[in-house]
């Protein structure tokens, strides 16, 4: 089972604090640039850009020439998503395709991409808008990943 298999090879949390508050978009923001609310400055599900929110652990991944890939289904996480930093971005919007299909569409994305074995990422972040319906993630939990296969 691959959830099992990246527990071997991925760093990852299942026992975190949350931010306050506690509100998705400024969660996500804290978890991917390393920093409270009080100094990224997004409190509300609404993006507000911050001259002071720093680089972003895809930032971090690019600067050191590892690639960075990131699944979503929630506009607002795009926000905090640097396109520039990140080699491979899939987001299927919930609010197009409706969340339960959307949700089923990114875990397939998610799942495809980690069977491929040629996929080599530092940092793999996927936010599925339920609990449970990425069966592999849930929407708290992003794996930083030193080596996806081993040949």
């Amino acid at each position: 089972e691959y959830g099992k298999y990246l527990k071997t090879v991925a760093t990852y949390s299942l026992s975190v604090n949350t931010v306050s508050p506690s509100v998705t978009l400024p969660c996500h923001t804290s978890m991917l640039y390393g920093v409270d609310p009080s100094v990224h400055g997004i409190t509300t599900n609404e993006y507000t850009p911050s001259e002071n929110i720093g680089k972003s652990i895809f930032d971090i991944a690019s600067d050191n020439s590892l690639k960075a890939v990131a699944f979503y289904n929630w506009k607002q996480i795009g926000d905090i998503v640097n396109d520039n930093s990140v080699k491979n971005e899939t987001y299927i919007g919930g609010e197009s395709h409706g969340w339960e299909k959307a949700n089923q569409l990114l875990s397939a994305e998610f799942i495809s991409y980690i069977e491929n074995k040629t996929h080599r990422s530092s940092v793999l972040y996927c936010y599925s808008s339920t609990i449970g319906v990425c069966p592999l993630i849930s929407p708290l939990i992003s794996f930083s990943i030193r080596k996806l296969f081993i040949t």
